[in-house]
C-alpha cells in the first residue's frame, strides 16, 4: 500500500489528517503520522477477526487525529506485542494474565498504555472489543514505568557523562572539525545537544529564524534559541518554545550551520526565496525532501508541517558517527564512549542537581511540565569528581587522552619553533613548549596548552612543575570553597599534563641512540 501523503484533501473519502498534519488514507496499511513515525496497521491484520481489525483502526485513527504521533505509536506498538503473544487467539483476561506474567515487574507499565488504548475503545463504541477485557483492565492494578534507573545507578554506559568525559567530548569534537573528521552539520547537532540536553525531536524541530543575538539588560551581548518544547501533550508542531541561552562559541557554530544551510538549499532550487522566508529552514534539514521543492508555492504549504526537518532518530545515529570519529575513550570504563541525547540530559540534570538548583529550576532546564519526575537528580547527587592525586591522574590518563598535541625532542623542530613569540611558558617563567598555532589565541597559557592540539611540549620542559602546581591549585580550591565540583574543573588539564609527564619519561627511557630527533 502507499504511505501516506502531505497534500491530500481531510474532505477526500477514506482520508483523515494527522495531529502533525499529515494526510493518510484509512484503507492503507501503513500510515505516515510525522516525519518520524509511520504506523504499520496491516502487521495485526491476520492476528484479529475482521470485527476486531476494524474496531482497531477507528480507534487509532481516533488517536493520530488527536494525539501526538509518538503516543500513538506507542498505544499500537505496545498492543501489538500483546496480539503477537496471544498467537492469534482472541484476547481474554487469562492471556493476558499470563502476558504479564511473561514480561514481569518491571514493564508492567506495557499493560497500563494497553489499557488506555482500550478504555477508549470502549468508549468510541467501536465493534471487537470483548466485555470482559474491558471489566478486567478497570479493576487492574498496575505498576508504574520505572524511571530514572540509569541516573541512579550512575550507569557507565547509560547513565549521566563524568566531568571529564563531557569536557573531553566537547574538546575532541571540535578539534575533529578543525582536523575535517566532522562535518559542520554534525559539530553543531552534537555540540547543541551536549549544552542544552534537549531531546532529539526539539533539536530537529529548530529553525533558523530560533536564533537571536541580542543585548542583556546590563548592556551585554545575550546569545539564545528558541528550543521547540517536546512531550507535551496534544501540542502542534512547533507551538510553544522556551528560550535557551547561548555561549557565544555555540552561537557562532549554529550560525555558521545556518549560513552552510541557506547556502546549500538555494543552491538546490531554480527559484529564490527572501531573507525572512529563508529563516524558516530548519536548522537541520531533510535534505531529500528539501531538493523535492520545486517553488516558493510548494515551500509555503510544506513549512507548515515538519516534512523539511531531519527525523529525530538520526539524532542518534549522528552522535555516534561523531563518537567513532573522534574515538575519544572513557576514562571509567577504557572502552569508546557510547553516547546517545538522553545521557546528555541525564548529565545537565545531575550537575544541576551537584550545584544545588532545585526541582523547578531543573524541570525547566529539562523542559518538563512539572517536578514529578526530577527528583531521581535531586535524591541522587553523584560526585564524579572524586578526589585526583598524582597516582590516580596516571593511572587515567592514558585512557582519558586529554593531551592533544605532539611532544617534541626541542624547541627547534616545533612549528614555529623560530617565532619566540611561540614559546610556552610555565608560570616560574621556564620554557615548556611551543604553539603551533598562527592565529590569535587569548588562553591563559600554559595549562589550557596542554589541551591544545596546536600545543607543542618540549621534551625536557618543566612538566612535572605544572603538574604539582596544578594538584596543588586542585587542593586550594576544595579547601577554599568546600566543593569539589569546582576544583574538578582542573581534572581535564591534570590529565593531559599527567600523559605528557609519563610520555616524557617513557621517551628518555628508549635507547639514547635513537635515530628520529623529530615528533614523538
Amino acid at each position: 500500500m502507499n504511505d501516506c501523503q502531505i497534500g491530500l484533501s481531510p474532505q477526500t473519502i477514506g482520508v483523515f489528517t494527522s495531529f502533525d498534519g499529515y494526510s493518510c488514507t484509512f484503507d492503507d496499511d501503513r500510515w505516515s503520522l510525522n516525519r518520524n513515525i509511520a504506523l504499520n496497521i496491516g502487521l495485526v491484520r491476520h492476528l484479529l477477526s475482521p470485527e476486531s481489525f476494524e474496531g482497531l483502526r477507528h480507534t487509532l485513527k481516533f488517536f493520530a487525529v488527536n494525539m501526538s504521533a509518538a503516543h500513538t505509536s506507542n498505544l499500537f506498538d505496545r498492543y501489538h506485542a500483546l496480539l503477537k503473544f496471544c498467537s492469534g487467539e482472541a484476547i481474554t483476561p487469562t492471556l493476558v494474565v499470563k502476558y504479564r506474567q511473561s514480561i514481569g515487574a518491571a514493564h508492567e507499565w506495557y499493560l497500563a498504555v494497553i489499557r488506555v488504548l482500550i478504555k477508549q475503545w470502549h468508549r468510541l463504541n467501536y465493534p471487537g472489543l470483548n466485555p470482559e477485557l474491558v471489566a478486567f483492565f478497570n479493576q487492574l492494578t498496575l505498576r508504574g514505568n520505572r524511571k530514572g534507573e540509569a541516573v541512579k545507578q550512575l550507569d557507565n554506559e547509560k547513565g549521566p557523562l563524568s566531568d571529564i568525559e563531557l569536557l573531553g567530548f566537547n574538546d575532541t569534537l571540535v578539534q575533529a572539525y578543525e582536523a575535517g573528521r566532522v562535518s559542520i552539520t554534525e559539530l553543531a547537532l552534537s555540540m547543541l545537544v551536549s549544552h542544552t540536553g534537549s531531546r532529539p525531536v526539539q533539536i530537529t524541530n529548530t529553525r533558523l529564524v530560533d536564533l537571536a543575538d541580542s543585548v542583556s539588560e546590563q548592556g551585554e551581548p545575550f546569545y539564545s534559541i528558541l528550543m521547540p518544547r517536546g512531550k507535551q501533550p496534544g501540542q502542534w508542531f512547533r507551538l510553544r518554545f522556551r528560550r535557551r541561552a547561548l555561549t557565544e562559541e555555540l552561537f557562532i557554530i549554529l550560525t555558521a550551520q545556518a549560513t552552510y544551510v541557506i547556502a546549500t538549499a538555494t543552491a538546490c532550487w531554480p527559484f529564490k526565496l527572501s531573507e525572512e522566508l529563508l529563516k524558516q529552514l530548519p536548522l537541520f534539514p531533510n535534505w531529500n525532501a528539501i531538493k523535492q521543492i520545486s517553488n516558493e508555492t510548494e515551500f509555503l504549504a510544506t513549512i507548515k508541517t515538519d516534512q523539511l526537518h531531519l527525523p529525530s532518530g538520526r539524532v542518534t545515529n549522528i552522535l555516534q558517527q561523531v563518537t567513532e570519529a573522534i574515538g575519544l575513550i572513557s576514562e571509567r570504563t577504557g572502552q569508546t564512549l557510547k553516547l546517545s541525547a538522553v545521557r546528555f540530559r541525564y548529565t545537565l540534570g545531575t550537575r544541576a542537581a551537584r550545584e544545588g538548583y532545585g526541582p523547578l529550576v531543573i524541570a525547566e532546564l529539562l523542559d518538563h511540565s512539572d517536578t514529578q519526575n526530577v527528583d531521581v537528580y535531586i535524591q541522587n547527587v553523584p560526585e564524579h569528581a572524586a578526589r585526583i592525586d598524582e597516582a590516580v591522574a596516571s593511572q587515567l590518563a592514558p585512557f582519558a587522552q586529554a593531551f592533544a598535541g605532539v611532544i617534541v625532542t626541542s624547541k627547534t623542530v616545533g612549528v614555529r619553533g623560530g617565532d619566540p613569540g611561540s614559546d610556552i611558558r610555565s608560570d616560574s617563567g621556564r620554557g615548556a613548549g611551543t604553539c603551533g598555532c598562527f592565529a590569535f589565541c587569548a588562553a591563559n597559557v600554559p595549562i589550557p596548552c596542554y589541551t591544545c592540539v596546536h600545543f607543542q611540549p618540549w621534551l625536557d620542559g618543566p612538566h612535572q612543575e605544572v603538574l604539582s602546581e596544578l594538584l596543588a591549585e586542585r587542593i586550594r580550591l576544595i579547601d577554599v570553597t568546600q566543593d569539589v565540583a569546582v576544583a574538578s574543573v582542573l581534572d581535564r588539564s591534570i590529565l593531559a599534563v599527567t600523559q605528557v609527564v609519563e610520555a616524557c619519561k617513557a621517551r628518555k627511557m628508549q635507547d639514547a641512540s635513537s635515530s628520529d630527533p623529530g615528533a614523538i
